[in-house]
């Protein structure tokens, strides 16, 4: 049988004709080739979507999420909240809870920016009840003073009118 150079299948022969499908030039190398490709692709999809985007502040992270992680200046401070905020009709009150403290719930305050707007019932404690007073936004500030008052979490409150 004569091969011809740079004809990896021999298809120049004169007389090339295959009688069963075994007889054909495998491709298998090309299906493999392709899963492998298939493969990498869907990886490269599933870390684009799990991959947190470490350009935005992650809701709830120290200091209301205004900080990277890892960019608190205590290291120590795990203060988590499990909302960025909360919104209100005056007069009602709403639960809200932290974790991540350390030592005793007794070291953790609640302090709030602007006490016409809102006001927590307790100043210590893992969860308290906050009273929304009259229309407008402030912050709760949660502090966690068995690591230090840099270790703080803020939670904002919105407060809407009943009349509109």
């Amino acid at each position: 049988m004569q091969r011809y150079p740079l004809d990896p299948y021999n298809q120049n022969r004169p007389s090339q004709a295959y009688n069963s499908p075994q007889e054909r030039p495998s491709n298998k190398i090309f299906w493999i080739l392709g899963i492998i490709l298939f493969i990498f692709i869907a990886a490269l999809v599933y870390l684009f979507i799990n991959v947190p985007n470490f350009d935005e502040a992650s809701p709830g992270s120290n200091n209301g999420g205004t900080e990277l992680p890892g960019e608190n200046s205590n290291l120590k401070c795990k203060l988590q909240s499990q909302i960025v905020g909360i919104s209100l009709l005056e007069g009602v009150s709403g639960s809200v809870s932290i974790s991540g403290f350390q030592g005793n719930a007794n070291q953790v305050s609640w302090d709030t920016e602007d006490s016409n707007i809102a006001s927590v019932n307790q100043s210590s404690g893992a969860k308290v009840m906050i009273r929304a007073k009259n229309a407008g936004s402030t912050k709760i500030i949660v502090t966690d003073n068995a690591v230090g008052s840099d270790c703080t979490v803020s939670i904002i409150v919105d407060v809407t009118s009943i009349y509109g």
